[in-house]
């Protein structure tokens, strides 16, 4: 049985038996411990005291954690054996004979100096290596060319760094300015602090320091607040809230309750800050003003300050339906129009093949992953209807897939075909994976706690597969939609059948896919541009060269 079951088994049995803070923190370490032993090759949860030492060390050098959650990492270990050893699982618990994790784990110190730009390339490295997510690590890489800027232009050296350098880049981050003049965030000023704190406390523990001066250093930044913003609702814009979101109970998706929250909650603060409490107060000046500033918002896309300016628009239509205003200020002023660019999630037919290789794995998270991969490149499925599929819906004979939780609601339920390969992927994760996951009634995919697969679960995936593979571009779940679109308008679908496939209403939504492969186009382009006749004369006068010398060789005499 592989490690990650026995982990399942172990957190189903503690379950009520151990106090919240170990079933809180439990799944987060022995997750970890199981991707230790997968990278080392380890097919069984039976190991040698040096393998936990090794995985003691493993965290304090490269994880860089303090020493009391090392502590903690080994506390919870010796648990995790002793059930096991109840069992019958293990003989012993290996825990027992492993030596107690002291700062004796530091190597010694390293034989010559090293310059910024080789330890800044060893930690990424490291973290690589270390973290099997790419979680952070674009941000990572940013940072530490900001770090590096920072040191160059202060000539200082990470190896001989002293709290009152490290004070003076703290300081730094409080006085930068971007380019428009705004000052940095509190989260991102401790975020870039943080991430120097773990560089030097790597630095310390892999022998290129002799010391640690971020170890008793504490830095507090200035929190940033916005003048004339209430921190919480009123009780007036509350109440409206809670109506406003009862009369919309059977229309809307939870999704959609989620999504108009923050626009909402956004709104109602900027009418609390200007002592507005009552729908009839609402006027056309005040609007124009909310729209201004979050027009004004430059961190935020187009779609993003569409989707906030479209949230308070409902809203209003939803008060003059009620009767609770009689003129919508709404219709008096002018709204931005929503941004309908190209779709920046396709992938290549490279990219594609990187994630099915990826994902080939023999165990049971591989098949599966491999399965909702061909499954939504074939059919082009949303993350959502992939969560809510059911062994029911899927028609093996026929090849037909039944889309019963669509986004949108009942009336968009629709029957759609599933290609051959992605229907044996399907066969062989029903057959040899799925009975090896926890199951939730009789939905086909679920992750190893026993939930639907909703649209992060399978983005963070991915993201997985692109850092082994080493993809430039990270995609998400909807990744895989416009692809296939793409894929059949490419290769002469007709655009009724991908509205189809696809469960659009509206046949705009699917045009929008036409406009990533202008085949017509191109085709218009090479029969009638002047270079392009240039280029297909030359390239005739080319291969009738080629032709004669291919004839004049085979008629040369043979001496």
């Amino acid at each position: 049985m592989s490690p990650e079951l026995h982990i399942q088994r172990f957190l189903e049995g503690i379950k009520g038996r151990e106090s919240a803070w170990k079933e809180r923190d439990f799944p987060g370490i022995l997750k970890a411990y199981a991707r230790y032993l997968k990278a080392r090759g380890a097919a069984s949860i039976k190991v040698q005291p040096e393998t936990i030492a090794q995985f003691l060390e493993h965290l304090y050098r490269r994880a860089c954690f303090r020493m009391s959650t090392i502590r903690n990492y080994r506390r919870m270990l010796a648990v995790f054996y002793r059930f096991l050893k109840g069992r019958g699982v293990v003989d012993e618990n290996p825990v027992r004979d492993c030596p107690a994790a002291d700062a004796s784990l530091r190597p010694p110190g390293k034989d010559r100096a090293y310059t910024n730009e080789e330890i800044l390339k060893a930690f990424v490295r490291d973290w690589r290596t270390l973290h099997y997510t790419p979680m952070f690590y674009s941000e990572l890489a940013k940072i530490f060319r900001k770090i590096g800027t920072w040191l160059k232009g202060n000539r200082l050296k990470l190896s001989s760094l002293l709290k009152e350098d490290i004070a003076s880049y703290a300081a730094h981050l409080e006085s930068y300015r971007k380019k428009d003049g705004a000052s940095l965030s509190y989260r991102t000023k401790l975020l870039r602090f943080q991430y120097l704190r773990w560089l030097i406390r790597w630095l310390y523990r892999n022998g290129y320091r002799e010391d640690d001066p971020t170890e008793a250093l504490e830095i507090e930044f200035r929190r940033e607040e916005v003048p004339g913003r209430a921190k919480v609702l009123s009780r007036e814009w509350a109440e409206y809230k809670r109506k406003y979101y009862s009369d919309q109970q059977g229309r809307w998706r939870p999704a959609t309750f989620k999504a108009r929250e923050s626009p909402l909650n956004d709104f109602f603060m900027h009418l609390d800050s200007r002592l507005i409490h009552d729908p009839a107060q609402i006027s056309a000046s005040v609007l124009e003003r909310y729209r201004d500033a979050v027009c004004a918002r430059r961190e935020w896309k187009e779609a993003t300050q569409w989707h906030h300016l479209m949230a308070v628009r409902s809203f209003l239509n939803w008060l003059e339906r009620s009767d609770q205003i009689l003129v919508n200020p709404a219709r008096k002023i002018h709204w931005p129009k929503r941004a309908r660019g190209l779709p920046a999630r396709l992938m290549s037919e490279h990219e594609v093949k990187s994630y099915f290789r990826a994902a080939t794995g023999a165990d049971p998270l591989g098949i599966r992953n491999r399965a909702v991969f061909e499954l939504m490149y074939s059919s082009g499925l949303r993350a959502g209807e992939v969560a809510g599929l059911r062994l029911s819906d899927i028609d093996f004979e026929g090849g037909m897939i039944r889309v019963n939780e669509p986004k949108g609601g009942p009336d968009y339920q629709r029957v759609i075909p599933i290609g051959r390969i992605a229907l044996d992927w399907l066969k062989r994760y029903i057959s040899d994976a799925r009975g090896q996951l926890p199951s939730l009634e009789d939905l086909v995919f679920t992750t190893t706690r026993g939930n639907p697969m909703a649209a992060h679960v399978i983005s963070a995936v991915m993201k997985q597969y692109a850092f082994k593979q080493t993809l430039r571009k990270t995609h998400s779940s909807h990744s895989w939609r416009v692809t296939c679109a793409t894929a059949m308008l490419r290769n002469r679908a007709d655009i009724r059948h991908v509205q189809e496939q696809l469960g659009h209403r509206s046949l705009d939504s699917t045009q929008l896919y036409t406009r990533l492969c202008p085949m017509d186009l191109k085709k218009a382009h090479e029969k009638t541009h002047p270079r392009e006749k240039e280029w297909r004369r030359l390239e005739k006068a080319h291969e009738a060269r080629e032709r004669r010398r291919k004839k004049s060789d085979t008629a040369a005499p043979i001496n």
